[in-house]
């Protein structure tokens, strides 16, 4: 599965730290939220055997991929 958006990207230096809970970028500062999303997406897949991947370009947004193995 793959999920795209048009956001501001993360920053190269918070990608490896993107996916731990409570992490946030400064461009989401003014967005409701408590970090907890990608870090509960990246539980779910390991718990199944899978992983998220990270695409993301400051500016241009980001790609998020879920890789699950096949029952």
């Amino acid at each position: 599965m793959l999920v795209k958006d048009e956001g501001p990207g993360i920053a190269e230096e918070l990608r490896t730290q993107a996916f731990e809970p409570f992490v946030r970028g400064s461009a989401t500062a003014n967005i409701d939220g408590a970090g907890l999303g990608l870090a509960f997406v990246k539980t779910v897949a390991q718990r199944h055997g899978g992983k998220v991947l990270l695409d993301s370009a400051l500016g241009r947004g980001s790609a998020f991929r879920l890789v699950l193995p096949r029952a």
